[in-house]
């Protein structure tokens, strides 16, 4: 297959929401490099797998931090009268040449803000704690631990697949070799990926998202998934669903969407300007 840029965010760490933008001059949502097919470049597409009845735009009311932001649209939101509106909402007239149009739009119910590369990385530090103290409170022993495993974003980058959200990878030991990107192989089984992830409103107001998880499990437990197990951690620490387990019917999203790479074992890896050489 030839490789395409493709409007994707990472999705090495758990499958859908798996963590997913708008791009901007300092390329806030960059495209990432991996095998797919031409579809997936929109993200609006009926026909895309990485946007149909994407569970990850699916989320309850946003809980907003109380003390992470983005001071330039807080700023903003306070004198421009389009700015906090919901470019996704029919009634919103700043929104009337959406491409994606009324119920067709990806973001779903809530609207993704674009923000420079300097303001993402200091939202991803003033949410680190945040994020971390949030999963913690589930069961899923990847939650508690991805904070102390590698991390392969040298900051936090906005994924179109997760929502628009900007987020984070995170890698256990087992999966090292995801340090070697395209040229990674088959990862071992037991090998666990991590993404955080947040949002960030037009108003400038941050709230966590979910924690996006997946993990290569023995050879025949899904062919169709090449035995990845993907999982989704909402920000309350609550289990949203994983593969061939609870709602697993909601996690088929993360498998159709990693399939288009399947050539690199359903990883899709992060954009290059973003990545850490380990």
């Amino acid at each position: 297959m030839n490789k395409q840029r493709v409007l994707l965010l990472s999705t090495t760490a758990i499958g859908v929401g798996l963590a997913i933008a708008v791009t901007s001059p300092n390329s806030p949502l960059p495209g990432i490099f991996l095998t797919a097919p031409a579809h997936a470049q929109n993200p609006c597409a009926a026909s895309n797998p990485c946007a149909a009845a994407n569970p990850c735009s699916a989320s309850a009311a946003a809980n907003h931090s109380t003390k992470c932001d983005v001071p330039r649209l807080v700023k903003e939101a306070k004198t421009n009268p389009c700015a906090a509106k919901n470019p996704c909402a029919p009634k919103n007239p700043c929104a009337a040449s959406n491409p994606c149009g009324a119920g067709a739009n990806p973001c779903g119910a809530a609207a993704a803000a674009t923000i420079t590369d300097a303001e993402a990385k200091r939202a991803g530090e003033c949410m680190q704690d945040e994020l971390k103290a949030a999963y913690a409170k589930s069961a899923l022993p990847a939650a508690k631990m991805f904070a102390t495993w590698p991390r392969y974003s040298s900051q936090a980058y906005q994924s179109a697949t997760h929502g628009e959200r900007y987020v984070q990878n995170y890698g256990s030991d087992k999966a090292k070799a995801y340090s070697k990107y395209e040229e990674a192989g088959v990862m071992p089984t037991g090998a666990v990926l991590a993404k955080s992830s947040f949002s960030v409103a037009p108003d400038g107001r941050i709230s966590a998202g979910p924690l996006f998880v997946m993990e290569k499990m023995s050879a025949g437990f899904h062919t169709e998934s090449g035995d990845w197990k993907y999982s989704m951690v909402m920000s309350d620490g609550a289990l949203f669903g994983e593969t061939k387990g609870k709602n697993s019917g909601a996690m088929q999203f993360c498998i159709d969407c990693h399939q288009s790479a399947s050539d690199y074992d359903h990883l899709m890896f992060l954009p290059e300007e973003y990545r850490i050489k380990r």
